[in-house]
């Protein structure tokens, strides 16, 4: 019964933290708002749709790579809709108490879809494992460049005068994640065989370095989605482009490797007003890091009602057969 309830308060707290970490946000953005200036903002919502196709693109092709590592470990076909379906309603359980409330979701709608769950659960697991490595390895540039330095000499310096809070902060940080971590590995270790045979399906160099290739491109792809965005609120100029498309990644990367806050909320947020600041002023990047998660679960919430809608229409198709 204890573990239970700390299980329980350990996922709530997570909420704490994550909306903890906005409203310090919205704290700091409001600080700074009288040194935004107010003319370089221009609203354009011809790059703000361009950026709603481009991650709806991005969220789609997506599907690919998850169809290959699943394909690989199972070889059985299963349709593009059924996949498409699949993650998009499921990607929604993120942001459910626990970090596995999308591989929940897995469960609940695999049977509908005929498609096999633990072989579904070990794919989604290998393409979040690529999706983190690349997203991280492509946010080195921004780490090295010199923006980026002199705004990380500036955060250690704050955090060094503030260091009995930095300390503990950090210590409940690590403390809670190290939890997490263990709650999410007790839930995985059921699928332990099914993420073997995934592992070894694809471990061969030419499977490996196609799925590297497929995982950059769609990180590129959600990286010029992110751009336009940007630049439907700030104009941005083209040469700032590759930063933009590291950033995002990143932070993403970051977000999720939380085991902190549901679907990175709050961290992703705090990183990119952090690295956005060495091409954005730092109002802006902070504004742009708060609208960005508006941006993500608009697409989300619109994407998972077109998915809800196949996914009934598939199951009304399987009851009348039965």
């Amino acid at each position: 019964m204890s573990s239970s309830v700390l299980e329980k308060a350990l996922r709530f707290g997570r909420y704490f933290i994550a909306f903890a970490i906005l409203f310090f946000l919205f704290k700091h953005f409001f600080e700074l708002l009288r040194k935004l200036d107010l003319e370089s903002i221009s609203f354009n919502p011809l790059w703000l749709l361009t950026s709603f196709a481009i991650l709806i693109i991005y969220r789609t092709l997506r599907v690919f790579p998850w169809l290959t590592l699943y394909q690989s470990t199972t070889s059985k076909s299963v349709s593009f809709l059924s996949s498409w379906t699949l993650l998009q309603l499921s990607e929604l359980g993120r942001y459910l108490p626990g970090k596995v409330g999308q591989f929940v979701g897995i469960s609940v709608l695999c049977c509908s879809l005929e498609i096999s769950r633990g072989d579904a659960i070990a794919s989604t697991f290998l393409q979040l494992a690529f999706q983190c490595l690349l997203g991280v390895f492509i946010g080195i540039p921004v780490l090295l460049s010199p923006e980026a330095k002199e705004l990380l000499q500036k955060m250690f310096t704050n955090l060094w005068h503030n260091s009995f809070r930095s300390i503990t902060l950090f210590g409940a940080f690590v403390g809670i994640g190290a939890v997490l971590f263990i709650l999410l590995r007790k839930r995985l270790s059921s699928q332990k065989v099914h993420i073997q045979t995934a592992i070894r399906s694809i471990f061969s160099f030419n499977k490996m370095f196609r799925l590297t290739v497929i995982y950059l491109l769609l990180w590129a792809c959600l990286g010029v989605g992110f751009f336009f965005f940007v630049k439907s609120i700030y104009p941005i100029q083209i040469v700032q482009l590759p930063i933009i498309m590291s950033v995002y990644p990143f932070a993403w990367s970051i977000g999720f490797l939380s085991f902190i806050t549901p679907g990175g909320l709050g961290v992703r947020e705090g990183v990119l007003s952090i690295f956005s600041a060495a091409c954005l002023p730092p109002a802006t990047a902070t504004l742009v890091a708060l609208l960005s998660r508006l941006w993500v679960i608009n697409t989300e919430v619109i994407l998972a009602g077109i998915a809800w809608g196949c996914y009934y229409r598939q199951k009304r198709k399987k009851d009348k057969l039965l």
